[in-house]
């Protein structure tokens, strides 16, 4: 049997702030993820 999580949302200034990071400051995704309190595996772009 499985059971589905809770989904996250976050605020456009939330993720304002993350792409600024890696867009202008030249953070890596996981860097960015971890600076802003994910998980790195949460932001994996593949």
């Amino acid at each position: 049997m499985t059971t589905k999580g809770t989904r996250r949302h976050f605020k456009p200034e939330f993720k304002k702030d993350a792409v600024t990071l890696v867009s202008e400051q030249g953070y890596s995704i996981p860097k960015a993820a971890e600076a802003v309190g994910l998980l790195p595996t949460i932001c994996d772009v593949r």
